[in-house]
């Protein structure tokens, strides 16, 4: 019998999906090394590792490779879809207009390959990997304190080693399948923590009450306030995670904050219809926000049109709200043939692999 049980929608887990990916585009928007962005850098994508775990299903905890990793075929998808997106907008856009080189094109396969991923495309790859250790430690490692030891293990351990990867920075093809292995394991060891408090995290609010909640997520929050700039900026993408034990722990004092947040933020109907929105298409927002011309075209208005200083506070503000109108908007309109497009190449995917695996058994 699997020991996954299927996880519905649950409200709670979209809130504090929604308040993540808003910090993301907020992160994006502040200045590198302002305060804003290091608070936010601290815990953001820690969080989404977290609950990634928390709403993780009971398909693909067969023995079979090829079973777990159809498990995590949207995840597939995504990045083959979104990779060929992003290669010919630099195609088009940095080689084309730009003046880049051709190797640029290059790197951006070599990045593909070796699961490093374009931009953003990294947390694709790096969930989809972490999924697929978690699963197998789960099938492997019954026993949950020897699965608690690994996760403190995978963590330390992880965080001790990306001081190291910083020696191989200058020797690009190392540095990307160096990094893009250490942080799919450091990513497993969030969503592992997911899993094992899937069961009993809810049941816990529940029974706690919401005073409880905002004053265990008020404490946790300051703790983060208080400490983030004394860690220093985190960046998983690049694993630089500062002072790495100090950054461990502020992840997780994050994460504990926002989900108690949102167990209080549910009672509010117009703030928790809103925020689900942004929760259950946060990663077509990830995708979509950043990398593609969106955001210059947008520092281009603001800039030589509105005559607004770049980095003031009016900019930021300005650049922000737009951002996310514009993300309402492309949610409303164009996600659905995102959807679609995804939707018809899960099922193509699944479908030529099924038909190989039944071949290769008979």
């Amino acid at each position: 019998m699997s020991d996954f049980k299927t996880v519905h929608r649950i409200e709670e887990f979209d809130i504090a999906r929604g308040i993540a990916i808003l910090l993301v585009v907020v992160g994006h928007a502040l200045p590198v090394g302002s305060y804003g962005r290091i608070f936010i850098y601290s815990f953001h994508i820690p969080l989404f590792f977290v609950l990634a775990g928390l709403t993780m299903k009971d398909s693909g905890s067969s023995d079979r490779l090829l079973m777990r990793v159809l498990a995590e075929k949207k995840l597939i998808a995504v990045y083959v879809c979104f990779t060929v997106i992003y290669l010919a907008y630099d195609l088009i856009s940095r080689v084309g207009f730009q003046g880049f080189e051709l190797d640029f094109i290059g790197w951006d396969l070599y990045q593909t390959v070796v699961l490093y991923g374009i931009n953003v495309l990294w947390f694709v790859s790096s969930l989809f990997l972490a999924r697929q250790f978690v699963r197998f430690i789960r099938m492997k490692v019954k026993n949950m304190k020897i699965q608690v030891l690994l996760v403190a293990l995978i963590l330390i351990v992880c965080c001790a080693v990306s001081s190291v990867l910083n020696r191989t920075a200058e020797m690009l093809w190392l540095n990307y399948l160096c990094v893009s292995f250490i942080r799919a394991v450091y990513a497993a060891g969030f969503v592992l923590v997911g899993v094992l408090l899937r069961d009993h995290l809810l049941t816990w609010i529940s029974h706690v009450g919401s005073g409880c909640c905002i004053a265990c997520a008020v404490v946790s929050l300051a703790i983060n306030i208080t400490c983030c700039t004394c860690a220093g900026q985190a960046d998983m993408h690049r694993m630089e995670l500062g002072v790495w034990w100090l950054n461990l722990v502020i992840s997780f004092t994050g994460t504990v904050s926002v989900i108690c947040f949102s167990t209080v933020i549910k009672k509010c109907e117009w703030l928790k219809r809103g925020l689900c929105f942004f929760g259950v298409n946060s990663l077509f927002i990830m995708l979509t926000h950043e990398y593609l011309q969106i955001k210059k075209l947008l520092n281009l208005f603001l800039n030589t049109v509105l005559m607004i200083e770049y980095e003031s506070m009016v900019h930021i503000v300005l650049q922000t709200l737009i951002l996310i109108a514009i993300e309402i908007v492309l949610c409303l309109t164009i996600k659905k043939y995102y959807d679609k497009v995804i939707g018809i190449v899960e099922s193509k995917m699944e479908k030529h692999l099924t038909v190989g695996w039944k071949r290769d058994e008979l």
